[in-house]
């Protein structure tokens, strides 16, 4: 399996490297499965400013898709307007998940964003 890692300097060059066959977002520390015939294009976005961050907009709360658990976990606007966010994301995992796990990763199962096991027909299901 060829592997080509690619930084982002400008949240404008993500969707032309996107282009690529193949290419798949990271921030880093993602796995992806392994297929030795398929050439794999990585498209990493750890560098990107901005998707690290925290903001209130009025009653909203923009939580930025690099933010790791540990940023989540210890910052004060979540723990004030969402204590239980907070304190999910200062349990999930251990130490070293928390300062690199997004909270983005937290909520996908899988690196592609979907869900690895194939729902079962309703014919096909079990009760």
């Amino acid at each position: 399996m060829a592997i080509e890692r690619t930084a982002a300097q400008k949240l404008q060059e993500v969707s032309a490297l996107l282009a690529v066959p193949n290419s798949r977002i990271t921030a880093g520390g993602t796995t992806f499965p392994q297929d030795p015939e398929e050439e794999l294009h990585l498209v990493d976005i750890s560098a990107l400013e901005g998707l690290d961050s925290i903001k209130q907009k009025g009653s909203r709360i923009e939580i930025g898709p690099l933010v790791t658990l540990k940023t989540l976990a210890g910052n004060k606007l979540i723990q004030t307007l969402v204590p239980a966010l907070a304190e999910a994301a200062a349990n999930a995992g251990t130490e070293e998940i928390r300062q690199r796990h997004t909270w983005r990763q937290s909520c996908s199962p899988s690196p592609r964003g979907h869900s690895r096991r194939t729902p079962r027909k309703r014919s096909q299901a079990h009760y």
